[in-house]
């Protein structure tokens, strides 16, 4: 055996794995940034998948995530894959199931990605369900994350209320800031 070959070798066992491979890029459940459309389809999270025209994405009403069924949403960029999934807490809600929504996306996101802050609250403010609408309520719109940004994605929510529908709550993942 050569004596490059041999170096090879031993450095192959001795280099962590991390550094051999490439982490995957970010995402949520089975679904990872970069995924093609036909690759989002494939996996089983989620079924029936269903065309959105406005957006040329995808969406399906039934991942399940946080203890219930939600709708969740896939928008690609033609060269670089799905660059934005859209998770769905509530849709045109009434005051309660709002807030209800925002309590089941502040457990999860507190429970995945470890405490979380808004820009629509007071430095030092406790970041609550209760306090987080009472903003909504105030300014049409909070948005909220996590102290500490994952490394493969940047993920916020939003909540909103829109005078004739109701209110929203979104979850959101993208490819990392910058």
């Amino acid at each position: 055996m050569s004596r490059v070959l041999q170096v090879l070798i031993s450095l192959a066992l001795v280099l962590p794995s991390a550094v051999l491979h490439a982490a995957p890029p970010g995402g949520l459940g089975g679904y990872r940034l970069g995924m093609k459309p036909a690759e989002v389809q494939a996996v089983k999270d989620c079924a029936p998948y269903k065309a959105v025209e406005s957006t040329g994405g995808l969406e399906c009403a039934s991942f399940t995530i946080a203890g219930k069924a939600r709708n969740i949403s896939f928008i690609f960029d033609p060269n670089a894959g799905l660059k934005k999934i859209q998770l769905w807490f509530a849709e045109a809600a009434k005051p309660d199931a709002a807030a209800a929504a925002v309590g089941e996306l502040l457990a999860f996101m507190s429970k995945t990605y470890g405490a979380v802050e808004s820009n629509g609250l007071a430095d030092g403010a406790a970041v609550t369900a209760k306090a987080l609408v009472a903003a909504a309520d105030t300014a049409g719109k909070v948005q909220l994350k996590p102290k500490r940004e994952p490394a493969d994605a940047f993920v916020f929510a939003s909540i909103f209320k829109d005078p004739t529908h109701g209110w929203y709550v979104f979850f959101y993942v993208q490819p990392p800031r910058s």
